[in-house]
């Protein structure tokens, strides 16, 4: 098994895609997978920018974001962290 950071299975059980991400975040494409993945130290800026992107996205899709909303408001605060084996995705 893989690490994963939260942010991974919240993004794609709600289908938003690395560009969607993105553009909400204002950096690019790349930047969003360099974060998910973990490449470099992770920083409050980063968990920042990736809480936000999210935020925006629930606030475009409207109604259809509700079940995104609640979900991200779980896992807000752990978005970066590592989900370890065994744990339950959402």
């Amino acid at each position: 098994m893989y690490l994963t950071r939260w942010m991974c299975p919240l993004r794609l059980k709600h289908r938003v895609t690395h560009r969607e991400l993105a553009e909400a975040a204002q950096v690019s494409r790349q930047r969003i997978i360099e974060i998910e993945l973990g490449t470099d130290y992770t920083t409050e800026y980063q968990r920042q920018l990736v809480a936000k992107a999210f935020r925006s996205v629930i606030t475009k899709r409207g109604a259809d974001g509700a079940p995104l909303e609640k979900d991200f408001e779980k896992l807000e605060s752990r978005l970066l962290e590592y989900a370890k084996d065994g744990e339950e995705l959402l």
